[in-house]
C-alpha cells in the first residue's frame, strides 16, 4: 500500500526546497563568473533528505539512524559546498566542482542504502536494495520525460499566446516539478513498512530491511488460491 499521506507532502516540501535553492543567489561563481546553478550540486543530498524523511515517516521509526545518516549527508555536502572557493587557479576549482556534481548523487544514494542496510547487510538485502534502486530509477526517468513534456508544452502555449512567463514561474515548473519526482519515484517502488517476509506488520520490520522482490513474490503467490483442483 502506498503511504501518499507522508509522499505527497514530503514531495511538495521537497519541491520548494528546491525552487528556492534554485534562485540565482545560489549558484556556483568562479572569479565572479557564473559556472552553473546550486541546485544542480544540491537537488540529489536535499532529495535523499526527504526520502530518509519519508522512510521514517512511513515505515519503522528509526529517528536515531536517520538522524546520524542525514548528518553525513549533510556535513559531505557543507564540506564540497564550502571547499570549491578555496581551490585554486581556476582549473583545478572546475574540476572540483566538476566531480562534486557526479560524486554528490552517488553518496547521497548511498546514504540511503546506508540507512535501509544498516542492521541487515547480508547479499540478499544488498541485492534486494539494489533491484529497488533500479527500479526507482526507471521510475523517475519516465516521471522526468512526463514533467519535461509538460513543461514544453505549457511553455510551447505560452509563447503561442505571446505570453513570456517570469523567471519565477520557469523555476516553479523546472525545479519545483522535478523535486516531486524522487518522494513519489520511491513511494511507488518501494513500501517502507514491508519486512523481507512480506509482511506488512511494522513491529516484524522494526529489525529487519529492505523488502526482498523473490520473497514477497513468493508470499503473495502462495496465499493465492489454487485452481489447480
Amino acid at each position: 500500500m502506498i503511504a501518499w499521506s507522508w509522499a505527497v507532502p514530503l514531495a511538495l516540501v521537497n519541491a520548494r526546497l528546491l525552487w528556492l535553492l534554485s534562485d540565482q543567489r545560489i549558484e556556483i561563481r568562479i572569479d565572479d563568473n557564473s559556472f552553473g546553478p546550486g541546485v544542480f550540486f544540491l537537488a540529489a543530498p536535499v532529495s535523499a533528505l526527504a526520502l530518509l524523511a519519508f522512510l521514517v515517516a512511513a515505515g519503522p521509526r528509526r529517528g536515531r539512524r536517520a538522524l546520524l545518516t542525514a548528518a553525513g549527508i549533510a556535513a559531505v555536502t557543507g564540506y564540497a559546498w564550502l571547499l570549491h572557493p578555496r581551490v585554486t587557479p581556476r582549473a583545478f576549482e572546475e574540476q572540483v566542482l566538476a566531480l562534486m556534481g557526479m560524486h554528490l548523487p552517488v553518496l547521497a544514494w548511498s546514504a540511503v542504502g546506508l540507512y535501509l542496510l544498516w542492521s541487515a547487510r547480508d547479499a540478499a538485502n544488498r541485492f534486494a536494495f539494489l533491484i529497488k534502486s533500479l527500479e526507482l530509477f526507471i521510475a523517475g526517468g519516465l516521471f522526468g520525460i512526463a514533467c519535461g513534456l509538460f513543461v514544453g508544452i505549457s511553455m510551447g502555449m505560452f509563447a503561442a499566446i505571446a505570453i513570456e512567463p517570469p523567471e519565477i514561474v520557469i523555476r516553479l515548473f523546472v525545479a519545483g516539478g522535478g523535486g516531486l519526482v524522487p518522494v513519489l519515484a520511491a513511494a511507488i517502488c518501494y513500501d517502507p513498512a514491508m519486512c523481507p517476509r512480506g509482511s506488512p506488520s511494522r513491529k516484524a520490520c522494526r529489525a529487519s530491511s529492505p523488502p526482498s522482490c523473490a520473497c514477497c513474490f513468493r508470499s503473495r503467490w502462495s496465499s493465492w488460491p489454487s485452481t489447480s483442483s
